[in-house]
């Protein structure tokens, strides 16, 4: 069970990402006007609705109203001398609010890489690459092998679906062609159940391989949006110092 610290902090960074649920959107709306929360939310929620196309679009629209409430002020007949000046501030008062607003969004964008976590989408485009194929035996007569061969080709193929079916038919279920099955998932958007498989491969003795099922496992993570989980483990990787993903890992941190 989450204490209320970690819950707020998770709505902050699903708000960021939007990410949110229409549930989890109501409560964020509760809780706007709290001190905490919105110490909470401080510099990154700034930048990012100021990096915004829509904000940005949104302040030109704040400008040209303003500009029309003025001129409209600066046409209408009227006796009121002291209404008509009192509309011309408010109109000049909401251009320089917006045009202060667009001057911060400005400086933002150049202090945005040191505010500003990257979507866990762009991250894992950058990094993930399917789990290589073996070289396909030719000439064997042996079913099992046959099968397993045609799946890899289908693998390699990029028919991940007619892949994972074969894979999944075979009677020897190896901790590699668990691996195959966990990057079939990972394919078909199914990370879920590729996360189970790579969850019971990151202890295997063949030390490439747990290695290879923890990279994978930790990108599983990040395409189910569960960035603690995937914090925890590419920290843990980064500290490993023979492993053979550390120093991606290590880029990684960098960017999150």
């Amino acid at each position: 069970m989450k204490n209320s610290s970690e819950h707020t902090g998770d709505l902050v960074q699903k708000f960021l990402l939007d990410q949110l649920t229409e549930s989890e959107g109501q409560e964020v709306q509760s809780l706007i006007k709290d001190s905490d929360f919105q110490k909470k939310l401080d510099f990154n929620t700034d930048i990012y609705e100021a990096l915004s196309e829509n904000r940005v679009d949104e302040l030109r629209t704040v400008i040209q109203e303003a500009r029309n409430e003025r001129s409209h002020a600066n046409t209408t007949e009227t006796k009121d001398s002291d209404q008509t000046l009192k509309n011309e501030k408010s109109g000049y008062k909401s251009i320089v609010m917006a045009l202060g607003l667009i001057g911060t969004a400005a400086l933002l964008f150049f202090l945005s890489p040191y505010f500003i976590s990257e979507k866990p989408k762009n991250i894992f485009a950058d990094y993930y690459q399917p789990y290589p194929t073996e070289k396909v035996e030719r000439g064997n007569t042996n079913q099992s092998i046959d099968d397993y061969n045609l799946a890899i080709s289908k693998y390699a193929s990029k028919d991940y679906q007619e892949s994972l079916d074969i894979l999944l038919s075979l009677s020897e279920q190896s901790p590699k062609i668990k691996m195959y099955q966990a990057i079939c998932h990972l394919e078909l958007g199914k990370a879920e159940e590729a996360k189970t498989i790579l969850d019971t491969l990151q202890d295997n003795p063949d030390t490439k391989l747990s290695q290879q099922a923890e990279w994978y496992l930790s990108l599983s993570y990040l395409k189910l949006n569960d960035m603690n989980n995937f914090k925890d483990h590419i920290k843990g990787i980064a500290e490993s110092k023979y492993h053979l993903y550390q120093a991606k890992a290590k880029e990684i941190l960098g960017r999150i």
